[in-house]
């Protein structure tokens, strides 16, 4: 258990264990996710994103149980007897779920041969139960340079671009993290910290501190470095050039140059694709934003400048322009 304060004594901050950490390749799944999983089963898999309502993750559940009534008792607006109340429904809804097993399969089971959980066994001590992918696709771009370093090494400087779903939170905290800030403050690689903003989420979880940039950076410093993109409602910033710091948590070696463009989609991205009403009603907004990113000359010669080629309206590829030395990570 993890209450969001140490100052009721039971705050532990536990440290990345190699020994107990453990690793699974898709090489030691069932289908539909074994084997060489495509992208859409990968999804499947990550995107469990209430599986810490299912009680067949038994810790994740208990987990978003003890945050939640942490949170009523520590709510100084509320009267003894509500807190009482509210209390009462959350246990009501937890016996609930644990009797029935009515949202069991809001997580994906490992072991599934077919994408139907209700025709396939139940899982046994080997299974792997999979939850909401915000531990990999949250620090994406630690993942991504750490990948990238293993491959080509640390010598030579690269670019990378993020590509950032702000509509939500309206913020850039995914990307603060990488950086040397106010959150990260008495914390160094290995610890675990609260994240903020998106990352978050329903999951109320302490997660690997990620900054990987030993840089300084504030949200006023990185708002100020957004520009438009023109007929979108995209913003594109360029930050100055970053350099790592060790942080063995995601792998990431220390001492590389990385140049970093950020595009802030702004607009509402639906991730709850589920039932033909729901993809009807979704559909052509989404559309519209593929064909408006796709579509934009400005978004176009903005990134061919950040990546050192030649932009052209014809849409024929440029050639590079050597400006730019190093390698190119694209990262969404």
């Amino acid at each position: 258990m993890y209450p969001p304060i140490e100052s009721d004594g039971l705050y532990v901050t536990p440290k990345l264990d190699k020994d107990t950490a453990t690793f699974l390749s898709p090489q030691d799944m069932s289908p539909p996710f074994g084997g060489l999983p495509t992208a859409a089963q990968i999804s499947t898999a990550s995107s469990s994103d209430v599986g810490y309502i299912s009680e067949e993750v038994a810790s994740y559940f208990a987990q978003f149980v003890s945050v939640v009534n942490f949170g009523i008792e520590s709510d100084r607006s509320l009267m003894a007897e509500k807190k009482v109340e509210l209390k009462t429904v959350v246990r009501n809804a937890q016996d609930l779920l644990w009797s029935t097993g009515l949202l069991a399969n809001a997580a994906t089971m490992g072991g599934w041969t077919k994408p139907n959980p209700a025709t396939m066994p139940p899982a046994d001590a080997k299974s792997y139960w999979f939850t909401d992918g915000g531990y990999t696709d949250g620090p994406a771009v630690a993942n991504a340079i750490a990948r990238y370093q293993q491959t080509h090494g640390t010598s030579q400087p690269f670019k990378l671009i993020i590509c950032n779903h702000n509509y939500w939170t309206n913020n850039n905290n995914n990307v603060l993290g990488y950086f040397n800030f106010s959150g990260n403050q008495g914390k160094s690689p290995g610890d675990f910290i609260w994240p903020m903003g998106v990352g978050e989420g329903p999951q109320y979880n302490p997660q690997m501190m990620k900054q990987i940039f030993k840089e300084e950076m504030s949200a006023e410093m990185l708002n100020a470095l957004f520009e438009s993109v023109k007929g979108t409602n995209l913003t594109m910033a360029v930050l100055p050039v970053a350099t790592t710091i060790d942080n063995e948590s995601f792998g990431v070696q220390a001492g590389q140059s990385v140049s970093i463009a950020i595009i802030n989609l702004n607009s509402n991205i639906t991730t709850f694709v589920i039932t033909e009403l729901v993809i009807k009603a979704e559909t052509p907004g989404l559309v519209s934003l593929a064909e408006t990113i796709a579509s934009s000359q400005d978004l176009m010669d903005r990134v061919a400048a950040f990546v050192g080629i030649s932009g052209s309206k014809s849409g024929k590829r440029g050639k590079p322009s050597g400006s730019t030395p190093g390698k190119n990570v694209f990262d969404g």
